[in-house]
């Protein structure tokens, strides 16, 4: 190991901790070359056991570092732990990219805490708090909300399974047959699409738009939708646009919109890159436009949530949930719930549905939407004779929650 590739896993790091980065996008950025695994690995290894490494920097450090040693610290003490590298090699290359970071007069503190996590010479609390925290790398406040709400589901969502594979679905206009065919491994999803390895096929294959990764929980979401052809749909948070293209490419016509205008720039990259037509727009779902009052047949609402749902894929959502604001995010969703309600036609549908599993964020936000508006009923759909369903995460499943409700 050398601080050339530290340097780079550092940087990716920082962005993640300190800028708040997805993981998935940064990782997906990383450049195709032989340290791309090695990089891989420790970026979301930092990411998935934040929690245990924190604790270890704590205790071997008498008081808190700064972020960017605190970043070296960590992903140092992961190789030392994880990685099948020479100690003295790990050990060595974090000392010199202190000094390459400009922070040289923390060299020998660096090398003196390193050299004691080599020997193993600290014990981590034992506290339940702490236990749990490393155990399932999430926050304690968040590990007891969901074992409260879930029970004996709880443990499926705190420790959910990870797969190597893929989920991807074939584009309209892709021949099926040629796709499978350079894919040449893959598995049939009950969905509609197919568990792949991602390879440079695959990539391939992506980058022509003639495949695209959605998971099966995304893709049951706008099948839940029914026959779309023809029809208008407005999608009040839309970004990254996996829902939107796909329901275009169902024959639906399509508003996307967001709040941020660079994701709406990732709708309209996606679009083109899929090859179908949709009208992206920057809008705050929680502000009223008048000239859409009763305007579109079916209004989707894939509301900002916690994202606890898709946790496997996305470690570092463990980093963002602060339960001070959680209460907020709750109103958040409920507000952009209300407004979207008034784009529905008489006689359409609007669609809740978030990338999680707990009930403030699901089932008792379309209590309270109904009880407060009682021109909307519950109405079933295929898969969901209740009308609303929540997938719990498993191999074939991210945790997702589904409620489709009809106007009066």
């Amino acid at each position: 190991m050398d601080k050339v590739l530290l340097r780079q896993s550092y940087e990716y790091l920082s962005k993640i901790i300190r800028e708040g980065a997805y993981v998935n996008v940064v990782i997906g950025g990383i450049k195709d070359t032989p340290d791309r695994p090695v990089i891989t690995k420790l970026v979301y290894g930092v990411i998935e056991k934040y929690y245990e490494l924190n604790q270890t920097v704590s205790v071997l450090c008498s008081k808190v570092p700064k972020p960017a040693i605190k970043i070296i610290l960590m992903q140092a003490i992961y190789a030392i732990r994880y990685l099948e590298i020479p100690n003295y090699a790990i050990v060595n290359a974090s000392v010199d990219l202190v000094q390459d970071i400009g922070k040289k007069e923390l060299k020998g503190f660096v090398n003196a805490v390193l050299k004691k996590a080599t020997r193993n010479e600290y014990v981590l609390p034992s506290d339940e708090k702490s236990v749990l925290e490393a155990k399932y790398n999430l926050p304690y406040d968040l590990i007891k909300a969901v074992r409260e709400d879930l029970g004996d589901k709880a443990e499926s969502v705190l420790m959910p399974p990870r797969d190597a594979y893929e989920h991807i679905r074939i584009s309209n206009k892709a021949n099926t047959a040629d796709v499978l065919a350079q894919i040449k491994e893959y598995k049939q999803s009950e969905i509609g699409g197919y568990f792949v390895k991602n390879n440079e096929a695959v990539k391939k294959l992506f980058d022509k738009g003639l495949v695209t990764f959605q998971s099966p929980s995304s893709m049951f979401a706008v099948l839940a939708l029914g026959d779309v052809e023809g029809k208008t749909i407005l999608e009040t948070c839309s970004a990254p646009g996996g829902k939107a293209v796909f329901s275009a490419e169902r024959g639906a016509i399509v508003t996307a919109c967001d709040i941020h205008p660079m994701r709406v720039k990732l709708i309209e990259k996606y679009a083109t890159r899929m090859g179908v037509k949709l009208k992206a727009l920057v809008n705050d779902g929680k502000n009223n436009r008048a000239e859409w009052q009763n305007k579109f047949d079916i209004v989707t609402v894939d509301a900002p949530c916690s994202g606890l749902g898709v946790i496997a894929k996305r470690p570092d959502i463990a980093l963002e949930y602060d339960s001070k604001k959680y209460q907020d995010l709750v109103k958040e969703q409920r507000a952009i719930l209300r407004q979207s309600a008034k784009y529905v036609k008489r006689g359409g549908i609007l669609l809740y549905s978030t990338c999680t599993v707990l009930k403030a964020e699901n089932e008792s936000t379309i209590r309270d939407f109904l009880v407060k508006n009682s021109d909307f009923e519950i109405m079933p759909f295929d898969g969901a004779e209740s009308g609303e369903i929540t997938l719990y995460p498993s191999e074939n499943y991210d945790g997702f929650y589904v409620a489709k409700l009809r106007k009066k």
